[in-house]
């Protein structure tokens, strides 16, 4: 019996979707999950044969007993990831293999576009197995016909570096924001007393001396990046829409942050807050006025206190334990009948 998990390439160097499917690859290979690698493109006028063998060659190392971990979304069109599953289906009914979904994001959930919904509820209820972000996303989908009894929870994105963290993180009253002004508009209208320091290119003139573009730096290196910065990690949507999501979700700056060591300043709501609570990683707050008030009421001790349960804690996501306990659970729950 083999364990498997597809893993997308093809798709820029900086997309947050490929660095989350190569990292959870990476981390999956090191409990000695192989890879089922597949190529991004368009495949909307893909002759239907030649689909079928491209297909057939993405899954031509399974065999009796094995196990498929499939990483979703495929970000392929829903006909391309069906006829894959169709696949899959065959080789579970002569082979008894396994289908694990591991659901990164709810596509239709997180572009707001709530028709697509039972198409994906279907999709989904053909697995075995469901590793789901969080409870609250179980709970939402349960809403819309959700079938599958065997979930496991991920909780947090681990954090893959190439650097070392060496010291402690410099106590400074600014707030760090890993995420383009383009998307998180809030960035641009930054008023607070607090400095926000933004990991990422500015998308237009910005005068605001209060806001500081460190530039865009590469996925491996912004874990060291951020840990030399110092200050706090900032969780925050202004968007009520993204806000409404991330409430169900795992947000990949939460483990960024953490991985680097930064106490986490996060928007009252989003799924990571329980956990910021009940571990001491930092503060949640309502409003952007008492992320900046707070941060500055911060003693140099309690920022070292908050600090050392934030690394201490991180350890985990730079070991990638939440991913390996996610993939690990899943395997048992997909091969032990009940």
């Amino acid at each position: 019996m083999t364990v498997y998990i597809t893993n997308m390439h093809g798709q820029m160097r900086n997309s947050t979707a490929q660095i989350a499917q190569n990292m959870a690859a990476q981390f999956a290979d090191e409990i000695g999950i192989r890879e089922l690698g597949y190529y991004f493109y368009d495949a909307s006028a893909e002759p239907a044969g030649e689909l079928s063998a491209r297909l057939d060659g993405i899954l031509s190392s399974l065999t009796v007993d094995d196990i498929v971990i499939l990483q979703e979304p495929t970000w392929m069109e829903m006909q391309w990831q069906q006829r894959l599953v169709d696949k899959i289906n065959a080789y579970r009914q002569e082979y008894r293999v396994k289908l694990i979904m591991f659901v990164h994001d709810v596509a239709p959930l997180m572009f707001d576009n709530p028709t697509r919904v039972p198409e994906w509820i279907d999709f989904y209820n053909q697995a075995d197995v469901l590793i789901l972000p969080m409870p609250q996303m179980k709970q939402e989908l349960d809403k819309w016909g959700l079938k599958v009894k065997k979930i496991v929870y991920q909780q947090a994105w681990d954090a893959l570096t190439v650097d070392q963290l060496t010291g402690e993180s410099p106590y400074r009253t600014v707030l760090n924001f890993a995420g383009s002004p383009s998307k998180f508009t809030f960035v641009n209208d930054w008023h607070e007393k607090v400095p926000l320091e933004v990991f990422a290119d500015p998308t237009a003139p910005l005068d605001n001396p209060q806001v500081r573009f460190q530039g865009y730096v590469a996925n491996e290196h912004l874990i060291e990046c951020l840990h030399q910065n110092g200050g706090f990690g900032l969780l925050w949507e202004a968007s009520p829409t993204v806000y409404e999501y991330m409430k169900l979700n795992v947000n990949f700056k939460f483990g960024s942050y953490l991985a680097a060591g930064l106490p986490i300043v996060i928007h009252r709501g989003i799924a990571q807050a329980d956990l910021v609570e009940k571990y001491h990683l930092g503060k949640v707050v309502d409003s952007l006025a008492e992320a900046s008030e707070w941060v500055q009421s911060v003693t140099e001790e309690q920022y070292r206190q908050l600090a050392d349960h934030v690394y201490r804690f991180g350890w985990l996501n730079r070991q990638g334990m939440f991913t390996k306990r996610a993939l690990t659970e899943a395997v048992f729950q997909a091969r032990l009948e009940e």
